[in-house]
């Protein structure tokens, strides 16, 4: 099975599939008999991992009857049977016994701290783990479980960066799209989930996708777009990149211009710096950390940087 299809049954395992996506699932199961097959081996297999610590038992009935009710309703809707009679009694029994593990599931992940951050009025810098930082627009917001802190889900605006390889790569949901990481700075847009969702690739790659599209690769200085109402990817073709000049150009606008090309965050610790002057020119490739090393160095300054914030001061 691809892996689209494996995050699809973990949202419907974990409880968080969405009537789209159940949907999606009512499909993918009458595609073949080995899709029915493989489902029913992954309910075995997730209630295997599942360790019942709770004497509360679930209403085993009135679940059974829930999803019988599932399957009732979304025949209504499709000329042939979700799933085929001589499977439907097996799955419908592997359900039962899921259910009494799920129940156990998710009374201990409701232990768990839900973490959920949110920039109001300004930037909000925060490291999600040891190795992921996130740079919340003003406006926007993350949620994530806060035992499992690669599957973020954002609202707004936020850029991301990995510092290396982590246990579980990094996927970040925005609208009824997924940004998978592969190591890499990358930032997504969403400010506007039900026209487009932007993700422009900093460093290294990421895979952008939705569960009914296999999407694109975006590497470095490259940006994609999902078209919602058109269920499409564009590739946004790579600028070519200028020498960088600066002639006579204050602080100020020297920020400003390092700001908009490397997509970065830089402060100034007094702003009694900014209206110094500086004449300097860099090849188109030179990196954002010795732009900055020459430029502090030319006008006796010092730099330091955390995370993706550079701040600059005497």
């Amino acid at each position: 099975m691809n892996e689209k299809t494996d995050i699809l049954l973990s949202r419907y395992f974990g409880g968080e599939a969405s009537e789209q996506e159940l949907c999606r699932l009512d499909e993918w199961l009458t595609e073949s008999e080995e899709n029915e097959e493989y489902f029913y081996q992954m309910t075995m297999l997730y209630q295997q991992m599942v360790e019942i610590s709770s004497s509360t038992r679930p209403d085993v009935a009135k679940a059974l009857a829930n999803f019988k009710k599932h399957i009732e309703e979304s025949q209504k809707h499709q000329k042939k049977p979700i799933i085929r009679l001589r499977y439907f009694y097996r799955i419908a029994a592997a359900s039962v016994i899921l259910l009494t593990g799920l129940f156990a599931f998710i009374m201990l992940n409701r232990q768990e701290k839900q973490v959920q951050m949110a920039a109001s009025g300004t930037t909000l810098n925060y490291n999600i783990s040891e190795n992921v930082n996130v740079e919340l627009a003003s406006g926007s917001q993350i949620q994530f479980d806060g035992k499992n802190k690669s599957d973020i889900e954002l609202a707004g605006k936020a850029k991301f960066s990995v510092h290396k390889q982590t246990e579980k790569e990094l996927v970040v949901r925005a609208g009824n799209t997924y940004i998978k990481d592969v190591g890499t700075i990358f930032s997504v847009d969403a400010q506007a989930p039900n026209d487009s969702i932007t993700v422009e690739v900093e460093q290294g790659e990421v895979w952008f996708y939705t569960l009914d599209n296999d999407g694109i690769f975006l590497e470095a200085t490259e940006k994609g777009i999902y078209l919602v109402r058109e269920k499409r990817f564009e590739r946004v073709e790579k600028e070519p990149l200028n020498e960088i000049i600066f002639n006579a150009n204050s602080l100020s606008e020297v920020i400003s211009m390092l700001e908009t090309r490397f997509g970065a965050n830089i402060e100034v610790q007094n702003e009694s710096l900014l209206p110094l002057q500086i004449s300097v020119s860099f090849d188109k490739n030179e990196s954002l950390n010795n732009i900055l090393t020459i430029i502090t160095e030319t006008l006796s300054l010092t730099f330091v940087k955390d995370g993706n914030l550079f701040i600059i001061a005497q």
